[in-house]
């Protein structure tokens, strides 16, 4: 029984991750230069790995960070960077 909680609670984490993910590629793929990146970013390109009971709590800022680098190479400072 609890092996079937923790499942649906981690399907749900799952979708809410996949929601938000989804609004980023949409967001990134808009401001998308296709020369520079010919494949559209993903839903999976923003979501959070897994975390496992091994993995820091550094590991988990690393990843937000690359994600948020990911985001800010298409805008800096709130403007759209001009090649």
């Amino acid at each position: 029984m609890v092996d079937t909680a923790l499942k649906r609670e981690e399907r749900q984490q799952y979708v809410e991750n996949y929601r938000v993910g989804l609004i980023c590629s949409i967001i990134a793929n808009v401001n998308r230069d296709p020369k520079r990146r010919p494949n559209p970013w993903m839903p999976e390109d923003f979501m959070p790995k897994k975390v496992t009971k091994t993995s820091s709590l550094i590991q988990t800022e690393d990843q937000m960070l690359q994600m948020l680098q990911i985001v800010h190479g298409t805008f800096k400072d709130g403007v759209k960077k001009s090649d």
